[in-house]
């Protein structure tokens, strides 16, 4: 009974706060991602070729600046998909389309994956600018 009690303590503690990516709130979170990619493919490339760099010097000109602020939300919504996707189980279809919610694997499959590109194309573009010049 002792061993039952331990595999689902160790069950337990693996599905915490994972969530399905049929949630409602993965969802609504999906479209605000969207968003930000939208925005993000839009605006970025007009700003590149025709807005000129602020004085990063003078920070109290970057906080006026709404385009700017505007930039570091959408850079913090990219962030913070970054940290949830820890968190989404999938579907494995080499296991026969079981669903996985053991943080360990979702976290394994992200890093090998995705988790390179998302923290590279977070990085602000600007600072990516500054850093060459």
């Amino acid at each position: 009974m002792e061993e039952v009690d331990a595999v689902r303590r160790r069950l337990w503690r693996s599905n915490t706060y994972v969530l399905s990516p049929n949630d409602r709130a993965v969802k609504r979170w999906d479209l605000i991602t969207f968003a930000a990619l939208l925005f993000t493919a839009i605006v970025t490339p007009a700003e590149v070729a025709f807005i000129d760099d602020v004085d990063a010097k003078q920070i109290w000109t970057l906080f006026a600046n709404p385009l700017w602020v505007l930039n570091r939300c959408v850079d913090v919504t990219f962030l913070c998909d970054i940290c949830l996707q820890f968190f989404i189980g999938y579907r494995d279809p080499s296991r026969g389309n079981v669903f996985i919610h053991d943080r360990w694997l979702i976290a394994k499959r992200y890093l090998r994956s995705w988790f390179l590109v998302d923290c590279v194309s977070t990085f602000p573009s600007d600072a990516r600018r500054r850093a060459g010049t």
